[in-house]
């Protein structure tokens, strides 16, 4: 329900926000993508598995694209994504048109003929399923030595660290009844009650300024929801109870992304100990810590059907 909701809202390909590229990821994440696909065929079928909005997907055809092979690229996901929602930037609209996406669609139960991938790949999606299904349907789908390639969240990495971040962040705005404060001033505001609109307002103002921000992380999470909060203040009408309705649903549902996240991230001990299980359908070629500048940012797991 969190992923609908957010998949929903956003006008983002990925999960995350980054300026350097389109498609919405490190670009170093991206690089790994790409060194993935040097792979010797005359046409490779690949899965984007928990695809989203379809970032890795779109990257992975304009990837093959640019080296002149040809491909299908199918992309799904357990979300409900309304096809006519997805947004891609203009310069990326045309790969939309080529990817076949299927929502509503679970790793552990793919609509999809047996041994008809050449590769499955997945980013921060596959850790999601429940790996005792989900591992023998991509085993299912996947041609002979196809491989399924995924990233998925490490407990202490720096998407974890931030994730616990803004849970407390966004949580201290919904225990603290912030929303419901907003409310009580923007209600005295719309009833004439200038008055005490002005007093509740500052006790609001600096009930929100002594907020202790202690890392930069913490500023990230505060103002994000601040400026939100401030935007909507800025002109105060018969919508604006709506709006902070709306602002706090979309809070709570952040944070329980969040935790969803949390709660599926882990090492890549226990990765390997759970691939142990797997080792009659799958062979091991690689599961390692990935890091970006120093930092730790996820795990990745390289197999291959065996």
């Amino acid at each position: 329900m969190h992923w609908d909701r957010y998949w929903s809202e956003t006008k983002r390909l990925s999960s995350f926000e980054e300026d350097g590229n389109d498609f919405g990821y490190p670009n170093e994440v991206m690089d790994f993508w790409k060194d993935q696909l040097n792979i010797r065929s005359d046409k490779l079928i690949v899965l984007d598995a928990a695809t989203g909005k379809g970032a890795i997907a779109a990257y992975i055809k304009a990837i093959l694209n640019s080296r002149h092979i040809p491909s299908i690229i199918h992309g799904c996901d357990l979300a409900e994504i309304e096809t006519e929602s997805l947004y891609f930037p203009p310069q990326l609209q045309t790969l939309l048109e080529t990817i076949r996406f299927d929502y509503g669609v679970g790793l552990e139960k793919l609509p999809y003929h047996d041994s008809y991938f050449d590769l499955v790949v997945s980013q921060f999606g596959f850790e999601y399923s429940n790996w005792e299904l989900s591992i023998p349907e991509i085993n299912r789908v996947l041609k002979k030595e196809g491989r399924l390639i995924f990233m998925a969240h490490h407990a202490k990495s720096i998407v974890s660290h931030n994730s616990l971040v803004g849970i407390e962040v966004l949580s201290s705005f919904i225990d603290n009844d912030v929303f419901l404060k907003l409310n009580e001033v923007i209600s005295l505001k719309l009833n004439g009650e200038d008055d005490a609109f002005k007093e509740k307002n500052k006790m609001l103002i600096n009930e929100l300024n002594s907020y202790v921000i202690d890392s930069e992380e913490k500023a990230v999470w505060f103002l994000d929801i601040v400026n939100s909060i401030s935007k909507l203040m800025r002109t105060i009408d018969e919508t604006s109870i709506e709006k902070v309705q709306i602002l706090s649903k979309s809070t709570v549902y952040q944070i329980g992304r969040l935790k969803d996240q949390l709660g599926v991230a882990q090492d890549t001990l226990s990765i390997k100990q759970k691939i142990n299980k797997f080792d009659g359908l799958f062979k091991v070629l690689d599961i390692k810590e990935f890091y970006i500048e120093k930092t730790l940012f996820s795990s990745v797991v390289v197999l291959e059907k065996a």
